[in-house]
């Protein structure tokens, strides 16, 4: 199986190589993109000013996901790595009904969006335009406890990719809503996933000192 290094969607795509000294989050022309909140999910990548140090892990409920050879499952979908061949394939809803992946911030949160870099499979061959996207269809759910879970409202299903690119990163804002479980839920058809951000509003905790 095949996924795409190409950047994609001028408008969308979160920059890679954003630092300190970048001063946020940037579209791909380098403009200043209005900011979801603050970064809740520890990705490398984004720990700068913009960011809230959380305690935020994460595990899979239900059948497990596929993951790919090299991947490293308790770090995977948070270690700032967008655009490797490694990543967690969600079935289709229809076939795992349960499975989730909730991330646990520790702590009340304010939620206010979830980006996933997500991929499908590579259409190959010859293409003859329009080409109808693949659409994904995700669920987010959130709660106080980890038991009790509501809905958040959100639009779906999101088309994914074109026909040469099949690595998207999918945007969900949504209105903010609080608790200390999220959970992301497939809802439509097989999709990979190889980074999740959660953005919003948090109590920041003491890093941890090694030793």
């Amino acid at each position: 199986m095949h996924f795409s290094y190409h950047l994609l969607t001028a408008v969308l795509l979160l920059l890679g190589s954003l630092s300190a000294e970048a001063g946020g989050y940037r579209f791909i022309d380098g403009t200043p993109a209005e900011l979801p909140g603050k970064l809740l999910s520890n990705n490398p990548t984004f720990l700068n000013e913009n960011a809230v140090l959380t305690d935020m892990t994460y595990r899979f409920e239900g059948q497990q996901p596929g993951v790919s050879p090299a991947a490293k499952p308790e770090r995977l979908l948070n270690d700032g790595y967008m655009y490797e061949y490694e990543y967690i394939r969600l079935p289709a809803a229809a076939e795992t009904p349960g499975m989730r992946i909730v991330f646990d911030f520790k702590q009340q949160c304010t939620f206010t969006e979830v980006d996933l870099c997500a991929t499908v499979d590579t259409v190959t061959g010859v293409c003859i335009c329009p080409v109808e996207l693949p659409k994904v269809k995700v669920k987010l759910l959130v709660s106080d406890d980890g038991s009790r879970y509501r809905e958040i409202p959100t639009e779906h299903p999101y088309a994914i990719g074109d026909f040469n690119r099949d690595q998207h990163v999918l945007r969900i804002p949504f209105a903010a809503v609080q608790g200390r479980y999220l959970a992301v839920v497939n809802a439509g058809r097989d999709f990979g996933v190889n980074e999740v951000y959660v953005w919003g509003d948090a109590e920041p905790v003491e890093p941890a000192v090694d030793g």
